[in-house]
């Protein structure tokens, strides 16, 4: 990706990630990241304690940080514009504001009615985001997987030393909470997603029946209830943890679906790919899945057999 944004001039910029812990236990899962991490051969990071950490990120109040010095960030839209021309290059058609109404596959072809017409192809890949599980489902793939898309809330905020991109230790059993705050590519700094989970609806209502049966999900979702409607508990634990930080210092509030999958009556916290008839479909693609776009492609065509 790196390589592709520097031949294209497309903006971007190594920052840097740091993986932030607060508790004795937090920083456990620090040390095994590393050692896993040096395994897998990713190059520089380091643990780094308390007043090294400060020396990269000056405003983080953590015991300690794993630190990746070779992450960087890039423009989205620079990117996605560019890599629409090099395919329009190729003789790809890209249809815009285009709804999928539905799909039927067979190993001789694959059609896929349209807004806009009907397209018909040898094989489909599904990368259709908050859309990939409805139309999976259309071509009878991954129906035991259901969407619930949990709404969230981005602050833009002012006057806050932030230098690249600051997540909290990941936790498995919750894995849509945590404090993440970024130095996006044109300086704003960003803070999200939180979580609103009184701003739920019921238009996955079985998404919701289904998490019902998950007492981790109802303990931790009368928990953010409960944080949301005192807001301030939330608020005193950003001020402890970034350093400057207030809920004066905040600009600009978006709000946004963060996508969620369930499986087996808990939420998904990793990409999954199935395989159907002529077909691949990527279901969760957080964010990982944008900086990991070429090899996911790549694994995407291999499984469909055309390399």
């Amino acid at each position: 990706l790196h390589a592709f944004c520097h031949a294209h001039d497309v903006l971007h910029a190594h920052r840097g990630k740091v993986i932030y812990a607060t508790s004795p236990a937090q920083v456990e899962w620090l040390e095994g990241t590393f050692s896993r991490s040096k395994e897998w051969g990713i190059e520089g990071i380091e643990i780094l304690p308390r007043n090294r950490l400060r020396a990269v990120e000056p405003s983080l109040n953590a015991l300690a940080g794993l630190y990746f010095p070779n992450e960087a960030i890039v423009d989205p839209g620079q990117f996605v514009d560019c890599v629409a021309a090099q395919a329009r290059g190729r003789e790809v058609e890209i249809r815009l504001n285009t709804l999928v109404r539905s799909i039927k596959l067979s190993p001789d072809e694959v059609r896929i009615a349209t807004s806009t017409g009907t397209v018909r192809a040898s094989h489909l890949v599904n990368a259709a985001g908050l859309n990939a599980v409805s139309i999976a489902h259309s071509g009878g793939v991954a129906r035991e997987i259901t969407p619930f898309h949990l709404p969230a809330r981005y602050h833009l905020i002012k006057d806050v030393k932030i230098n690249g991109t600051i997540h909290p230790v990941p936790d498995a059993a919750h894995p849509f909470l945590g404090v993440h705050v970024d130095r996006l590519i044109h300086g704003m700094i960003r803070l999200g997603p939180v979580l609103n989970m009184t701003g739920l609806r019921c238009s996955h209502v079985k998404g919701i029946v289904k998490l019902a049966r998950n007492p981790t999900f109802l303990k931790v979702a009368l928990l953010e209830i409960q944080r949301v409607a005192k807001s301030k508990v939330s608020s005193h634990e950003l001020e402890s943890l970034i350093e400057g930080y207030s809920k004066t210092k905040i600009m600009q509030t978006m709000t946004a679906l963060s996508p969620q999958i369930i499986q087996d009556n808990a939420i998904a916290n990793d990409l999954l790919l199935y395989r159907g008839v002529a077909s691949v479909h990527c279901l969760n693609l957080v964010s990982p899945a944008f900086t990991g776009c070429f090899s996911l492609a790549r694994r995407c065509t291999t499984i469909l057999g055309l390399t």
